[in-house]
């Protein structure tokens, strides 16, 4: 997967994340979220997956892209529910 400012922005929307609760999770200093957001900076590998890191603990999804068929992208991971704690609808006890 190729990690990009734009799946770092998408990832950040669907966690509701500002860059400052990035910084916090992923302890990579704000300032180069926004520079790398903004493309002024590419990090080294090691930030990039520090940021992968934070977004993957947090329960994000990162797809690669099918050369004609989709770009990358991000998603949130489902969350399965055992039978145990099922109510029968779908949702938790």
């Amino acid at each position: 997967m190729i990690f990009s400012p734009s799946l770092c922005r998408a990832a950040r929307a669907l966690l509701a994340w500002k860059q400052d609760d990035l910084a916090s999770a992923s302890g990579v200093a704000k300032r180069t979220i926004l520079k790398y957001e903004i493309g002024a900076q590419n990090p080294y590998p090691r930030t990039l997956r520090d940021l992968v890191k934070a977004f993957e603990t947090a329960g994000i999804v990162f797809t690669d892209a099918v050369d004609g068929e989709r770009e990358a992208g991000v998603a949130e991971k489902m969350q399965l529910v055992s039978k145990e704690s099922d109510d029968g609808l779908g949702r938790r006890r």
